[in-house]
Parts: structure tokens; C-alpha cells; sequence
């Protein structure tokens, strides 16, 4: 029997088919997706149902497991790091649409790398501080560099349709890469004007 489409596995089938944060791909956790209707039902997002109540916990859970036994979502466990001090690491289920498995995973390796050579190249700078945390060790560089080429060609538009922010944040890591990202305790860079992720006369080379 055809699984029926209620408004709360259409909503679910949605987040999980959706960009609604570049810093945060799919695949979600339960906790994730009950934090993302709350916040959908309280600013009354634009395109969504207006929802009079949000789902509880069991109840996204509940529809999580619908959506998996009727083969409209996959799911994989992650070792997950507690946000209060003092608390074990747990594990908890992490659930994805079973036809976007490679590209939740090319979103996220790509936001991952992003936010790697981002910081390594300006640090972080708390209340207007001076930065730290910059810089990254040479072999660790080489290994990205080559993660960012790999990247590039599999989002570039000339190769694959619907990966244009994901290549976009690839080539801004190519133009810190171009430009050197500075070793451990190093100083930030403080130009930021590589966002296009290519020098000058630069023309990409792909593997």
C-alpha cells in the first residue's frame, strides 16, 4: 500500500530537499528538523504552511521512520558532539532523501572545506579582538588543495546542473589557496578581495 503524503511528511520531505541554510546541508537530525518547523511556525516563513502547532518530537520521529520503511528517505547514525559540558558523546540518526545522498554529500564536504580554509586564512575574531586560530599546517593545505580541485570539477556548471553555490564557494577557496594560507600562528590575511576565487589572467585547470 502507497504510503499516504500527510501535510507533516510533505513538510519533512521539503526541509530535507532544501538549501534553506548553505552552512547546513542535509542529511538532518530529528532534533534539527523539529528547531526548523519551530522556526517556520513562528516567523511564518514564506512558500510553507501555516502551522497552528509544531510537531513534536516523537510525532517528526514517528513520520522520519514512515518516510524511511517507505523507501523516500535513508538514514545513517553520527557520533555526535553534546552541547553541554560534562555530557557523552551519543549517537543519533541523521536522515536524508534516498535520491540525494551524493549531493547532500557534496554540499556538506564543500561547506565543510570552505569553512576550513575561511578560518585558517583570517582567523576568528571575537568582539572586534584580535584574530586567532589562523593558519593551517603545509601538508594539511596540500591535502585540501587537491579536496578543491576535486570539487570544482564535479560542481562547475560545464559539468553538472544545480551546484552553483557549492562551486562558487570552491573557487573562493582556490583564490586563498593562489594567494598562500598563512601557517599556524601566523598572521590573517586581511584582504579579502579573492571572493571570486581566481587571480588575474588566472585560468582553472581542471584534473
Amino acid at each position: 500500500m502507497k504510503l499516504k503524503l500527510t501535510q507533516n511528511r510533505r513538510l519533512i520531505l521539503r526541509l530535507l530537499d532544501e538549501d534553506y541554510d548553505e552552512n547546513y546541508p542535509p542529511p538532518h537530525s530529528v532534533s534539527t528538523l523539529h528547531y526548523t518547523l519551530e522556526n517556520i511556525a513562528q516567523y511564518k516563513w514564506e512558500g510553507y504552511p501555516d502551522l497552528a502547532t509544531t510537531p513534536d518530537i516523537r510525532n517528526i520521529n514517528r513520520t522520519c521512520n514512515d518516510l524511511l520503511n517507505a523507501g523516500y528517505l535513508v538514514v545513517n547514525r553520527v557520533l555526535t558532539e553534546p552541547i553541554e559540558q560534562g555530557h557523552l558523546h551519543y549517537w543519533e540518526k541523521h536522515y536524508q532523501l534516498a535520491t540525494s545522498v551524493e549531493r547532500n554529500w557534496i554540499s556538506k564536504e564543500c561547506s565543510i572545506i570552505h569553512s576550513k580554509l575561511q578560518r585558517a586564512m583570517f582567523g576568528v575574531s571575537l568582539f572586534g579582538g584580535e584574530p586567532f586560530d589562523v593558519g593551517l599546517p603545509k601538508a594539511e593545505v596540500k591535502l585540501l588543495e587537491k579536496k578543491v580541485k576535486i570539487f570544482i570539477q564535479k560542481t562547475h556548471p560545464d559539468r553538472s546542473q544545480g551546484y552553483e553555490e557549492q562551486c562558487k564557494q570552491m573557487m573562493e577557496c582556490l583564490g586563498w589557496l593562489k594567494v598562500g594560507i598563512p601557517l599556524p600562528e601566523g598572521k590573517p590575511k586581511k584582504d579579502k578581495s579573492t571572493k571570486s576565487g581566481l587571480l588575474k589572467n588566472e585560468v582553472v585547470s581542471f584534473l
